[in-house]
């Protein structure tokens, strides 16, 4: 995983924040969780109605500093308003022309919009192609290797997994961890979509109602380790 400092600048991060003030309602929900609870919408910014040149063009200016342009088959973002905290998951953007072409890669961006010590995105070395396959690849997490569900607020990724997990072992403890970002106004952190991440349990805190976030994805033939 990498973390770049001030990818957005002060100005961007108030475009994205004002975008989503004049647009939110065109927003689609993303994902509800089992017990009917929303966790987040999401505001596209490519080929939707309010798209923008401004937009779009910080988005291809991100992605262009950091990908070889001839190699990127496809590009993906979208402003996104948690309103709960993801569970542990992989990113299926690309998912079926990954499954065609095994030499496609995906890579995520996770871009904050705010400064919030509380908000977190944990990222581990374990990979998966679907989240079907980590569903699947859970028992043979056997093994507590760490102790990071001691020191991180993942209350949530150990309630969802603990009947899939042998001997009650939390799966935040049975992954190899790569990084964590804490979120800080314009910092991104950047690494492949199909890494086992999660968002961290900001809910538990009761200062925030919701975050949010920029979120870019980038489906290239391009091989990278970050």
């Amino acid at each position: 995983m990498l973390i770049i400092p001030d990818i957005l600048s002060a100005d961007e991060v108030l475009i994205m924040k004002q975008h989503w003030a004049e647009h939110h309602e065109q927003a689609y929900i993303n994902w509800i969780q089992d017990d009917g609870s929303l966790v987040d919408h999401r505001l596209l910014i490519y080929h939707t109605p309010h798209f923008t040149t401004q937009l779009s063009g910080i988005i291809d200016r991100l992605i262009d500093q950091t990908f070889d342009t001839t190699k990127i088959v496809s590009r993906w973002a979208a402003i996104q308003r948690q309103t709960n905290p993801h569970g542990a998951h992989v990113d299926d953007f690309g998912l079926e022309q990954q499954q065609a072409d095994p030499t496609l890669r995906m890579y995520t961006y996770i871009i904050a919009l705010d400064t919030v010590p509380e908000f977190k995105a944990i990222v581990w070395k374990e990979r998966a192609a679907s989240n079907d396959e980590m569903i699947r690849m859970l028992p043979t997490f056997a093994r507590r290797t760490s102790d990071l569900s001691d020191r991180e607020d993942l209350e949530h990724v150990c309630r969802v997994w603990a009947d899939d997990l042998p001997d009650g072992i939390s799966l935040g403890d049975a992954l190899a961890l790569d990084g964590i970002f804490q979120y800080r106004s314009g910092w991104a952190c950047l690494f492949d979509g199909k890494q086992i991440h999660t968002t961290s349990n900001w809910r538990k805190y009761g200062q925030h109602t919701h975050r949010d976030l920029l979120q870019i994805h980038v489906l290239t033939h391009e091989q990278r380790d970050f």
